[in-house]
């Protein structure tokens, strides 16, 4: 089971200084102006390299079958995709780029240190050799610390749209990979079990808009743990040969990465956000059975991976988004068509 999170817009509302704002669904009338029919993941990164755009400036696509993607994708401005009612998956290698974030020049920050003084001390002896301790200060000049940063342009006026028109459409992340169990550790090498794999987000939006209308939106799910094995020396006379513990799930993904004061997710219409489930922790071995006297440890299982979140928490741009009776919360298994 796994939480799947609705925002909708029956009525109009607008959340001040949320990355995700809902508005009145107005999905584009003119998608007969130069649609890109497009039947698999290879087309359409070719279309959204090089396709044709309408006389108004946008490139639109429209999905004919479901597709899937294995690398990252790159929606260039004015991109609309039409998902038709299907499927969208994306390998857990890949990732849903919006926007423009580019290297501009290095900055440089002066950090100011003020003077200070220190207390010192040193042992003295006196003619008839008894010792005792005498303190002194010891004044460090102030002194200015130059700290460089990297600075980056952004292009603020990228907007990407992503919608279904009829039916409801999915864009899909396919679960991360659970890592192999180890099976041997010789010569007191790491018995412990692989942590799983993990991805840090769905959609990473660098700066701009993406508007996203009539979608179920479902990130990955972080990898199982690996199983663990056990110190494999043949025999340990004296106890040791510890069972590894197993390793931990991978994380689940985040929906939406936004940059901060950047980018911006606005979704039109009725659209849900599965984030990502973590991954089952790895089981612990049992310790090495050609011993002795004494036996090993039995290892302990991997701890369960979190689950990901709709959008990060870190940049603080989930503030004020939480309306009354517009974002609500249910726990229901979701059956990919």
């Amino acid at each position: 089971m796994r939480n799947k999170y609705f925002l909708l817009s029956a009525g109009f509302f607008s959340v001040v200084a949320a990355p995700i704002t809902c508005f009145a669904s107005t999905l584009p009338d003119d998608l007969n102006d130069l649609v890109h029919d497009v039947y698999s993941g290879a087309e359409l990164v070719s279309v959204l390299a090089g396709g044709k755009r309408g006389v108004d400036g946008k490139l639109r696509i429209r999905l004919a079958s479901d597709i899937r993607v294995t690398s990252d994708v790159q929606f260039p401005n004015g991109t609309s995709i039409d998902l038709n009612g299907f499927t969208f998956q994306v390998g857990p290698d890949s990732t849903l780029l919006v926007g423009e974030k580019t290297f501009d020049r290095r900055g440089e920050k002066v950090i100011s240190h003020p003077a200070r003084t220190e207390r010192k001390n040193k042992t003295i002896y006196d003619r008839n050799g008894y010792a005792g301790t005498e303190y002194y200060d010891v004044v460090i000049p102030g002194w200015n610390e130059i700290k460089y940063y990297d600075i980056y342009k952004y292009d603020d006026n990228v907007e990407v749209r992503i919608f279904s028109s009829g039916k409801k459409g999915t864009v899909y992340g396919l679960p991360c990979p659970s890592v192999d169990a180890k099976t041997s550790a010789y010569w007191f090498k790491d018995a412990n079990g692989t942590v799983g794999n993990s991805k840090e987000s769905l959609f990473k939006v660098m700066s701009g808009n993406l508007i996203v209308g009539n979608i179920d939106i479902i990130s990955h799910d972080g990898g199982n743990g690996g199983d663990a094995t056990y110190s494999a020396l043949w025999h340990i006379p004296f106890g040791g040969g510890d069972g590894g513990n197993g390793g931990d799930g991978g994380n689940g993904s985040d929906v939406f990465f936004v940059e901060p004061g950047h980018g911006k997710v606005l979704s039109e219409g009725f659209c849900s956000f599965v984030p990502g489930k973590g991954g089952e922790g790895g089981k612990g071995s049992v310790p090495n059975p050609n011993y002795w006297l004494l036996s090993g440890g039995t290892g302990k299982d991997g701890e369960e991976g979190a689950n990901g979140k709709v959008i990060n928490y870190k940049s603080g741009l989930m503030t004020g988004l939480l309306a009354p009776g517009r974002f609500r919360q249910r726990r229901y298994p979701f059956k990919l068509k």
